[in-house]
């Protein structure tokens, strides 16, 4: 993103860096099984921001990134036009990015990361096996949320701190894996050790077993403050004036705000009737008889993303 330096170097770690692969081939394999994904990353700074010359000729392609310089004192408008082109990007389904209070005149740098997904389950769930269950939050707090379930074989695998199970979609090429934590404790330090390089190593450990698999029902949308998560990777300088995006512009720029919007229509239906089950997330595998599932509970929080084919993955969350 034109970042460089010491900048560029904590950027690298959290970034996926095959992220940029083949992703007309995706865009192809989704529209001709009739699903629909649509990202965009749009950049938008103040209107006497300098940019390289040089800068739009090294962006790839595939990163689909555009530039946009607005009047960030009159916050009321500037919050007008990016919200109606994060709605527009997501075919109506993110209508609220910003609000006018998140920006003023000093804002430098604002990165809205706009996905929308449209896919339908391999094995879907069903709607009438839908029940109310506590969660636990990362406040460690109970709150009750409506929960789904499915039994079936699916791939999994383990370690000793996290159950990893995925979710195929219709199209056979992406899925959705969610990784649930054994223990409910400091689930903030436990996912703040995790890296993308780590997830992507387990991932070929998979394979099928019997599982009895609960998780909340996901909203069609989810907003991201990407500041955050980023500073649980060590990503400091980009968002202070040590910030170093002269790659991007000879004008001193920090990021203001990350955000990541998606938009997501998953299709659910078809599921079994949920029963609450109190669950010893310490047992192995070895210690179950051979006919009895792995019971995975999400009912504390847990990491979620898309994968793609080519290791892609434009999504990543935690729902909390």
């Amino acid at each position: 993103m034109g970042s460089n330096g010491n900048t560029l170097k904590q950027l690298a770690h959290f970034l996926n860096p095959k992220q940029t692969s083949m992703p007309e081939a995706i865009n192809l394999d989704l529209i001709t099984t009739g699903e629909y994904f649509q990202s965009e990353m749009n950049l938008f700074m103040p209107l006497n921001t300098e940019i390289c010359p040089d800068y739009y000729n090294h962006l790839p392609e595939s990163l689909n990134i555009k530039i946009q310089k607005m009047d960030f004192s009159n916050n009321v408008k500037a919050v007008d036009i990016i919200n109606h082109k994060i709605q527009n990007l997501t075919n109506g389904h993110i209508s609220h990015f910003l609000s006018p209070q998140e920006i003023n005149e000093f804002t430098q740098l604002i990165i809205a990361e706009s996905f929308y997904f449209k896919f339908n389950w391999t094995y879907p769930f069903k709607k009438e096996s839908m029940g109310m269950n506590n969660f636990v939050t990362l406040k460690n707090e109970f709150k009750t949320v409506q929960m789904m379930s499915l039994s079936r074989k699916l791939n999994y695998t383990q370690d000793d701190k996290f159950h990893m199970v995925k979710l195929m979609f219709a199209d056979q090429a992406s899925s959705m894996i969610i990784l649930v934590p054994k223990e409910k404790g400091d689930i903030k330090k436990l996912f703040s050790k995790l890296n993308t390089e780590q997830i992507i190593k387990m991932i070929p450990t998979m394979k099928e077993e019997q599982i009895k698999l609960t998780m909340p029902s996901f909203k069609t949308e989810v907003k991201h403050d990407l500041s955050k998560l980023m500073s649980l990777y060590g990503i400091v300088d980009a968002f202070t004036n040590a910030a170093d995006f002269s790659k991007m512009s000879p004008s001193k720029l920090k990021i203001s705000k990350f955000s990541q919007t998606i938009g997501i229509d998953f299709g659910i239906e078809n599921i079994q009737n949920y029963d609450a089950i109190n669950i010893d997330m310490s047992k192995t595998r070895q210690a179950r008889s051979i006919n009895e599932p792995i019971v995975v509970t999400a009912d504390r929080p847990f990491l979620y993303f898309v994968h793609m084919i080519y290791d892609i993955i434009p999504i990543v969350g935690i729902y909390h």
